[in-house]
């Protein structure tokens, strides 16, 4: 049986009266998905880093191992990884912060996955790579445009959002995101010679 949430409140300040707090809202069963997903890219993303980490303490040969594109990076992607673990777990219990970091965290991993192969020197990567980069964006465009479903945003308690225009903003936001913090291509960007992305 879904699992069902009441609705305590209104959904904005220009909403009808105050609805029942007997009224229940069904949980998209997309919900016992998006949520794990988001959950295990910020796990998987995380505990990468903290390998590639625990490298760098113990090379004693590489000297671009703490260099400052480097650290910029690790900024970026521990970042990236907080957001979707603290997005989906919130989002799963149905908190309106978790729809927020969680609609957040598909564009920015998105942007991403496409600045990745831009950004590296031309011949780096492979036909394969761009194919994975592609899917990877496919995937991720689902789960986004999946988290925009009246359902969804019933559940969460946003079903009052102009859904065109705040994707948008998302999307732009994340973009802004992997692009400010892209220690290759960013503002701030810094020289090649840096261990690989992930």
């Amino acid at each position: 049986m879904s699992e069902t949430k009441p609705e305590f409140a209104e959904r904005s300040p220009t909403a009808a009266p105050v609805r029942s707090a007997l009224e229940n809202v069904r949980r998209p069963r997309g919900l016992y998905i998006v949520p794990p997903l988001a959950i295990l890219g910020g796990a998987i993303l995380a505990v990468h880093h903290l390998r590639v980490f625990d490298q760098a303490l113990t090379s004693e040969t590489d000297p671009t191992s703490f260099s400052p594109a480097y650290l910029y990076n690790a900024l970026g992607e521990s970042l990236l990884a907080l957001t979707a673990i603290v997005g989906g777990l919130t989002l799963f219990f149905g908190a309106k912060m978790g729809w927020w970091l969680t609609a957040l965290y598909f564009p920015w991993a998105w942007a991403r996955a496409v600045a990745v192969p831009l950004s590296m020197s031309a011949g780096t990567f492979t036909s394969e790579d761009w194919a994975i980069a592609a899917i990877r964006t496919l995937f991720l465009s689902i789960l986004f445009l999946y988290l925009f479903r009246q359902t969804v945003l019933r559940f969460t308690g946003l079903d009052w959002l102009p859904r065109a225009w705040t994707g948008v903003a998302l999307a732009a936001s994340g973009c802004a995101a992997a692009y400010l913090l892209d220690p290759f291509a960013g503002p701030f960007s810094f020289s090649n010679d840096v261990p690989p992305w992930p």
